[in-house]
């Protein structure tokens, strides 16, 4: 387990200030010159303190990894989509498959677009296919990730960032430089916040 906190309080000094310093009186942070418009960055970083707060107390906690067969059919999930993906520019098909905490299997590629920005990953084109038919409560369990070209391949970062979103707790399996490798999301994105 990878937590970034010491006796529930952040290791990064300059997080400690700035969650301190969030703490403090609205009149004392005029003061400062810091107004309401520092209210989003205090919103997050008291999410993130309250997360690495959970994180401590979740940490023995966590749920069990799913089964080797529940992991491979997850992997399977995952070739058989990669299949699907659009990528005329890189050439590079990746499929992803997340399992939910209610048991049901998701899958997506990944979808490029001329407008390279435009590009989708297939981890995040799962999540939003659950989404679009679970609605927001979902909660991710595990994710799968696989390539055609058999390199390493974990999930990006804005991918993680979706992950932690709907699976603060979810275990993820990927292709890493020596094989097979699974990770929980909070080592793969250890400043992972959630604004709830």
């Amino acid at each position: 387990m990878s937590c970034n906190c010491t006796a529930g309080r952040p290791r990064n000094a300059s997080l400690r200030r700035a969650l301190a310093f969030a703490d403090q009186p609205e009149s004392l942070k005029k003061g400062a010159g810091i107004t309401s418009e520092g209210l989003q960055w205090r919103t997050i970083l008291q999410s993130q303190a309250a997360t690495r707060k959970a994180h401590m107390v979740r940490g023995s906690n966590r749920k069990k990894v799913p089964s080797t067969a529940l992991q491979k059919k997850l992997e399977r999930a995952a070739v058989k989509v990669m299949k699907n993906a659009h990528a005329p520019y890189s050439n590079f098909h990746v499929g992803a498959a997340i399992l939910l905490t209610n048991g049901k299997i998701f899958s997506g590629c990944n979808v490029e677009n001329a407008s390279y920005g435009m590009t989708n990953c297939a981890e995040r084109t799962a999540i939003f296919s659950a989404v679009a038919e679970m609605g927001p409560k979902i909660e991710i369990q595990a994710v799968a990730v696989a390539n055609d070209h058999g390199v390493a391949c974990s999930p990006c970062g804005a991918c993680r960032q979706v992950i932690y979103e709907f699976g603060p707790d979810a275990t993820v399996f990927f292709q890493g430089t020596q094989g097979p490798k699974q990770a929980h999301i909070t080592e793969l994105l250890p400043e992972g916040f959630r604004l709830q």
